[in-house]
């Protein structure tokens, strides 16, 4: 359970995301965001570690080298280059709505490759995730869908996401949290650093060093990439990949209470309604993962007494 808690925390560490962005992104273009508290994560954390013991343990764990930037490509450049190309062609609400399909295919890709157990209260759980999600996106139906291929953008940036944290838990959970950190900001920001010099999409980039930027670029190194990378990779090494992926999926509920509380910007009914559905599905499968639990320790010990 305290693992499921320090995920979660995570969770709504990194739905601080957008409320504390939103003020950031008044003075400076999306990329250029990005890049600098990519670049600024890592260094920060090279800072407090050292440079010359992370490099030998970079050394010392060469074996996993592949895998870990790997991740490293897939969660910190292709997923948010990827969402950044779709929005720049695509609709919010199409961002919002197949996004979430990171959830079932993280439940997909824990089955093959990490051999989790897909339980019937685990797509029961799905299901009300997904209608509380769409309820939420849609002003309880009142917005339409209108999907282009530019919408690939995203399933594809849901794939990376989903994949990197399968691959994270399969191969390299064992490292050292901080070398991920470092090497995935580190990876993030070249990448955008390409795609900003070569394939940006926005017209003309903005930078600014305000005094308000200049915070929330700290904030956001500090909380949604630091604190909650580093709480979800510790988390993650300890509990399922399916049950952390649900835990993902609260992700704008936060959000919305964040931006209200801070922001003091309003909470609809329907994102009641759809928030509430979706913390119902996220009870169903909690229930059935804390039966299983506690129907195995009975048998074990149960066992035990007949030995």
């Amino acid at each position: 359970m305290k693992y499921k808690i320090l995920s979660l925390l995570a969770v709504i560490l990194f739905a601080s995301y957008p409320t504390i962005s939103k003020v950031v992104l008044a003075h400076n273009s999306p990329l250029v965001v990005i890049f600098i508290t990519g670049a600024l994560s890592a260094l920060v954390v090279l800072f407090v570690y050292g440079i010359l013991p992370e490099v030998k343990k970079l050394i010392r764990f060469k074996k996993q080298e592949p895998y870990l930037f790997l991740v490293a490509f897939l969660a910190g450049a292709l997923a948010p280059t990827c969402n950044l190309f779709g929005l720049a062609h695509s609709s919010v609400l199409n961002y919002v709505l197949i996004s979430s399909l990171q959830i079932p295919i993280a439940a997909f890709l824990s089955a093959v490759i990490l051999q989790e157990q897909i339980t019937p209260s685990y797509i029961i759980s799905l299901f009300f995730l997904a209608l509380g999600m769409i309820i939420y996106s849609t002003q309880f139906f009142q917005s339409t869908f209108h999907f282009s291929w530019n919408d690939l953008f995203f399933v594809v940036a849901a794939f990376s996401f989903a994949l990197s944290d399968v691959l994270y838990k399969k191969k390299v959970s064992h490292l050292p949290h901080e070398m991920v950190l470092i090497v995935r900001n580190t990876v993030g920001a070249v990448i955008i650093f390409l795609v900003m010099t070569f394939l940006s999409v926005e017209s003309g980039l903005q930078v600014s060093f305000d005094t308000e930027s200049l915070i929330g670029m700290v904030l956001i190194v500090l909380f949604p990439i630091i604190i909650a990378q580093g709480l979800w990779y510790f988390s993650l090494e300890k509990i399922k990949n399916i049950e952390a992926a649900l835990l993902n999926s609260l992700y704008p509920i936060f959000a919305t209470l964040i931006a209200f509380f801070i922001l003091h910007e309003s909470i609809l009914w329907y994102q009641i309604l759809g928030g509430g559905i979706m913390i119902g599905g996220l009870m169903i499968s909690q229930v059935h993962f804390s039966h299983h639990n506690m129907y195995a320790d009975h048998l074990r010990l149960h066992n035990f007494k007949h030995h």
